[in-house]
């Protein structure tokens, strides 16, 4: 996620981030604090959409405020960062708190459009944190939100406020994930709720026998939650937009594959199925992305959406027509507030339901296909965003609303605090606070680079993928659905953590606890009083392992 490899990228951030660049990651670890404890101040607002888990964010934040000091106060921007702007805050009490700890949504503190990016945002954003004389402010939300955090961190820097700027990473699409960043505190709770709703639909399907379900999940660009959904219920078909995009993949070609599909189950006699499709699907596919592509140039030029159809390129006007009337007037829709598609409002899956059918009419006339096809559209958005958080993301949430005090408390700005470990047991999670822009990236924009968080792609290779990859096959042919139920809070199943992270981070959290374990002994067997041919030949085999490390982390 980060190009500080990239020596022209480095420069970038280091040119525009002067004050916060050149910080290391801070491991928070149990134990004394270090210095008297005095009373802290610090504000909360939450910048992202709504998610699993931010209640127990607060929580966290005011627990950990009144552990350190009892005088501590916490300040809730009530409305997100417009009332931030606004000074429109109140007190965290503990009485108003217990009705909302492990409660789903964001009401307690609510939300506003996610932007702190011009001057007088960040003007009015200093001058809030002056007149609470706040001694550190947390923002939760996601690679957006994170990406503000890291701006508002440095301007406090340069404006000499000794406000403290610390980031909480949270949102449904689990898009904040690196090598060093295992998973953000939502993603858990909504893949298990839509994989419930799924789960309903295959089981409805197998009973009824007679209708294909097309079910769009949200999840903007990536495809994180549609994967993880299909490893929990084993749908007939998934499509994965980071897979499309990587087989250049046409919407002939996607209506295809569904298609034959369709017509190899018919040859079994099976005239139902479940299709699953990411929400960003639309804009992985390569002839759809470029319409779309051409439809932003024309808004940015100024075009209204009467005019745009007529001064569309010949290839793409054909494309247009060619699409139902429906997604024609989606793919107009005004743009959202950063000039991107409003993901959410295009029907990806009544487009496939339309295209489908009439792929399979023509086949039908060519003798290819018997049968009818019965296709029913359904968009699993709003029902998980604001579900009660997990067990795995309620602990998180807390957690990582600790770890934000513990660096506003050190004085610590322009980090993000971040759980390592987390496919382990939760006694041997790891909590740190990571530089902003050690998670930057520098995207090229019509008005020159721009320093961002971005979120990370499906990995093609990762063991999530491989592992739909061995299944999907099965699937498409065999009813081997799988209704995972709703989220369990108590038995054998709540603390289960999705697949998802189990497979992709379980060995690491073990390998990373042998590591520990195996330094542990070596620091025991070299106290006092060993020989000192045991202590060079400890220092000779740690600096061999160490220089291989260098090596390979500069892969």
């Amino acid at each position: 996620m980060s190009e500080s490899a990239n020596p022209h990228a480095e420069g970038i951030l280091r040119q525009n981030f002067p004050c916060t660049f050149d910080q290391n990651a801070v491991e928070i670890v149990p134990g004394p604090w270090p210095t008297e404890k005095k009373k802290l101040r610090i504000g909360v607002v939450f910048c992202g959409r709504q998610t699993p888990g931010g209640h127990n964010v607060v929580a966290g934040l005011l627990d950990a405020c009144t552990k350190h000091s009892p005088d501590s106060e916490l300040f809730a921007f009530v409305g997100g960062t417009k009332a931030l702007f606004e000074n429109n805050s109140q007190k965290v009490e503990n009485a108003t708190m217990r009705f909302f700890r492990s409660q789903g949504g964001i009401d307690m503190i609510g939300r506003s459009v996610d932007q702190i990016c011009t001057e007088e945002h960040l003007s009015k954003a200093v001058a809030t944190c002056q007149a609470l004389s706040l001694d550190g402010l947390a923002l939760i939300g996601g690679t957006i939100s994170m990406t503000h955090a890291a701006l508002l961190s440095e301007h406090f820097a340069k404006e000499g406020l000794s406000t403290a700027v610390v980031g909480i990473p949270g949102s449904v699409d689990g898009d904040l994930k690196s090598n060093r960043i295992d998973t953000m505190f939502g993603f858990d709770t909504a893949s298990k709720a839509y994989s419930q709703l799924i789960g309903n639909m295959c089981a409805d399907c197998n009973s009824a026998k007679k209708y294909y379900y097309f079910c769009r999940l949200m999840g903007r660009a990536p495809s994180h939650i549609t994967l993880e959904c299909a490893l929990q219920t084993h749908p007939n078909v998934v499509l994965i937009g980071e897979e499309i995009a990587a087989q250049n993949q046409t919407l002939a070609d996607v209506v295809k594959s569904i298609a034959d599909v369709v017509v190899a189950r018919r040859e079994a006699g099976k005239n139902y199925g479940v299709v699953v499709i990411p929400e960003g699907a639309i804009n992985s596919i390569a002839d759809i992305k470029l319409l779309l592509k051409e439809i932003d140039d024309l808004y940015a030029a100024g075009k209204t959406a009467e005019q745009i159809p007529e001064n569309l390129t010949a290839w793409s006007s054909a494309l247009f027509s060619s699409l139902p009337t429906l997604t024609q007037g989606e793919f107009l829709l005004e743009r959202e507030s950063g000039g991107s598609l409003q993901l959410s409002q295009i029907q990806t899956e009544k487009l496939l339901c339309l295209t489908v059918t009439a792929e399979l009419d023509k086949r039908k006339e060519a003798g290819k296909y018997e049968g009818g096809f019965s296709p029913l559209a359904h968009y699993f958005g709003y029902q998980a965003r604001s579900a009660m958080p997990s067990n795995f993301d309620a602990t998180l949430a807390n957690t990582l609303g600790h770890a934000a005090v513990a660096l506003i408390a050190a004085g610590a700005t322009g980090l993000m605090a971040n759980g390592r470990r987390l496919a382990g047991p939760v006694a041997e999670w790891r909590v740190e606070g990571v530089p902003l822009t050690e998670l930057m990236t520098v995207k090229t924009t019509p008005s020159g680079p721009e320093p961002v968080i971005v979120g990370a792609d499906v990995n093609l290779n990762g063991a999530a993928m491989k592992l739909l990859t061995q299944l999907r096959d099965s699937w498409a042919v065999h009813e081997t659905y799988r209704n995972p139920g709703p989220i369990q809070y108590a038995g054998e199943q709540a603390n289960d953590i999705n697949i998802t992270l189990q497979s992709e981070r379980e060995t690491t959290a073990v390998r990373l606890k042998e590591v520990e374990e195996q330094c542990t002994r070596i620091l025991e067997l070299c106290r006092s009083g060993c020989p000192p041919r045991n202590l060079a030949t400890a220092c000779s085999g740690l600096q061999s392992v160490v220089s291989i490390l260098e090596i390979l982390a500069k892969d």
